[in-house]
């Protein structure tokens, strides 16, 4: 063995990593020798591997092909860094691959040093595939998240919070919070993050691109020290669902309470433009083929409708809750109507009596809408119960009166009788005439004698009617 073999063995034994010193013969590098380190890594003993091709013997087959043009460059005086993956006794192992010639005379050897990365490797696809599924989560939440820094701006943000706020990415990337958020929530946020607290389910004020008002329910959590993950859910709908359920319920307190139909509408109209800023409510019933205005609140209050506007036809031939929104309003309801209208026809035993009309500045759910309809319903029930009753005190009227007038045409008919009778007695002088004027008087008599029986029975009717009716 020459010096040179010597001091290379010695050289290569030093180095804590792998090392293997190789010959180019052909297109393969041969083993000539290896360190300790490559025995204890690899699993190989220099005496079962010299001699052998390095390809054959630690190269996957799918790699073998860059293994050769490595090979190559080596053979051609370059020095390779490279990635690899390289077969151990154990299994698949990562390294780092440095190889470099290392000619002896006339024959080309070079150095593989390979230095082992396999737990720094599998560390690094732990981390990409955490972010990998951070990214997935973070882009496909049905919930708008975005990441800001210290002072609450853009970082990023997900799909959901552009289709919430209507902005784009790119838009928002370097803009502050407090731009889109109404400013006490924005302080309240700033103030909290500077104060590293956690916040579940504070309610924001946001303005979108268009300018609408929102209600987004918030949560607050760190990343890391200088980035903070938000997550915020659009609640809007929600909370004007809830107001309109409170605001039902207030009305169906009053139809079960309030006798007055103009009383009824006009509370009910007033109650239902509370709900949100810029709503406002219209109420008409059907009269000979229109719809007569009862009571309107806020705007658009026309005084009558024809109900061959496309807006009340299709309300009316659904027999259900129809919305019309402010694009198409136009075309199809009556020109003063502005903003966004849900149209409910008032039904009771399937007869549309009128419509209820709520008109806002926002686009309601569906169960808005269903909710809208079940109202209208209802207060068409109140008003046929009070128009059944007033018809109820309009009848028990016209029997008494009926009564009175069975009493008294019953007197006034006697009355002349008796004196029929007298005048009979003293100016007829035939006793054959004054029997039949006697006999006829007497049907009379029997006749009268019904009315009077049936005058008690009509009295006991007019009694049953008072206490089945309950009318004073």
């Amino acid at each position: 063995m020459g010096i040179e073999r010597i001091l290379l063995r010695e050289l290569i034994g030093n180095i804590s990593d792998p090392v293997v010193f190789f010959e180019i013969v052909g297109e393969k590098a041969v083993i000539r020798h290896v360190n300790k380190s490559f025995e204890n890594v690899f699993g190989f003993k220099e005496s079962e591997v010299a001699g052998r091709s390095v390809d054959d013997l630690i190269v996957p087959e799918k790699d073998i092909s860059m293994a050769l043009e490595i090979n190559r460059k080596v053979g051609s005086g370059q020095i390779v860094c490279v990635e690899v993956v390289r077969k151990a006794r154990d299994g698949l192992r990562f390294f780092e691959l440095m190889a470099i010639p290392a000619f002896t005379g006339a024959k080309q050897h070079g150095l593989a040093i390979y230095r082992d990365i396999t737990e720094k490797k599998i560390l690094q696809d732990k981390i990409l595939e955490s972010e990998r599924r951070y990214r997935e989560l973070f882009e496909n939440s049905l919930d708008a998240l975005v990441v800001v820094d210290q002072n609450l701006s853009f970082v990023e943000v997900n799909k959901a919070f552009e289709f919430m706020s209507g902005y784009r990415e790119s838009e928002l990337v370097g803009r502050n919070l407090g731009d889109l958020v109404e400013k006490s929530s924005f302080r309240k946020l700033l103030s909290n993050m500077k104060k590293r607290r956690r916040i579940r389910k504070m309610k924001i004020e946001l303005k979108d691109k268009k300018g609408r008002k929102k209600i987004l329910e918030g949560n607050l959590r760190y990343i890391n020290g200088s980035e903070i993950i938000l997550q915020f859910r659009d609640v809007t709908q929600l909370i004007r669902l809830e107001k309109l359920l409170r605001t039902i319920n207030k009305i169906n307190k009053l139809v079960l309470r309030e006798n007055d139909v103009d009383r009824l509408l006009s509370e009910s109209a007033k109650l239902l433009s509370s709900v949100e800023p810029g709503f406002a409510c219209w109420i008409g019933l059907i009269e000979e083929g229109n719809v007569k205005r009862r009571v309107c609140t806020g705007y658009s209050c026309v005084d009558r409708a024809d109900m061959n506007f496309k807006c009340f036809k299709k309300a009316y031939d659904k027999r259900k809750t129809v919305l019309i929104r402010s694009a198409t309003r136009e075309k199809i309801c009556p020109a003063e109507w502005d903003g966004n209208c849900t149209i409910s026809p008032m039904i009771v035993e399937d007869k549309v009596t009128g419509f209820v009309v709520l008109h806002s500045t926002v686009v309601p759910s569906k169960d808005e809408l269903d909710l809208m309809q079940t109202l209208s319903d209802n207060i068409a029930f109140k008003i046929k119960a009070l128009e059944l009753e007033e018809a109820k005190k309009i009848a028990y009227g016209r029997i008494e009166d009926n009564i009175v007038k069975f009493a008294t045409l019953a007197d006034e008919i006697r009355n002349p009788l008796a004196a029929i009778l007298a005048y009979a007695e003293i100016f007829v002088p035939d006793e054959v005439g004054r029997e039949k004027i006697k006999s006829q008087v007497e049907r009379v008599e029997k006749v009268l004698d019904e009315l009077d029986r049936g005058w008690l029975e009509s009295e006991k009717v007019r009694e049953f009617l008072r206490r089945t009716w309950k009318l004073e």
